[in-house]
């Protein structure tokens, strides 16, 4: 364990195949020379080209590792993935802003895979959305993500209704 390099908390779906999630995560980090650490949200059952299925975690179980990684290491940024829906997501934010209160929080919403299994329950208000979008410090959508959170048919007019919506949330903040 290194001691020099900042440390970063990837929470996210675990892909065998390394392609996405929590082992894509600290590849990546590894490469930026921080030193990434990972919970798992989620165990997918897939290859490179074929997803057959996806495990959730218990959100119970996902708390208890934030506390114990919390305790002992310093995060500045948490990366947040895969979540099977904006409730879970919700309270897991609760849970991270009381527990390591200055870290950043990045949400890379993940709709869909790319052979279409769909992660995020549709079922949701935007009220909680708004609730998520307070406690994140950066949302990274793709087009189809940013169309189905802004409920737009169009990538553009997606993108202009979540600044707005985070905008206003920054206000509400204020």
């Amino acid at each position: 364990m290194s001691l020099n390099r900042p440390y970063i908390l990837s929470i996210a779906g675990f892909d065998p195949s390394a392609g996405a999630g929590v082992l894509a995560d600290i590849k990546t980090f590894e490469g930026v020379g921080v030193y990434g650490l990972a919970i798992s949200t989620a165990t997918a059952i897939q290859t490179d080209v074929e997803f057959v299925d996806c495990i959730w975690e218990e959100l119970s179980v996902v708390k208890k590792q934030v506390k114990i990684l919390a305790n002992r290491f310093s995060f500045d940024v948490v990366k947040i993935g895969i979540v099977p829906s904006l409730i879970y997501l919700n309270e897991l934010l609760d849970f991270i802003v009381e527990i390591i209160p200055n870290a950043k929080v990045v949400w890379d919403p993940v709709y869909a895979s790319s052979t279409g299994y769909q992660f995020i329950d549709k079922d949701w208000q935007e009220e909680t959305l708004q609730s998520v979008l307070k406690k994140v410090f950066l949302i990274t959508p793709n087009a189809i993500e940013a169309r189905v959170f802004a409920q737009e048919d169009n990538a553009v007019n997606a993108a202009k209704r979540l600044e707005i919506i985070v905008r206003f949330c920054l206000k509400a903040d204020m």
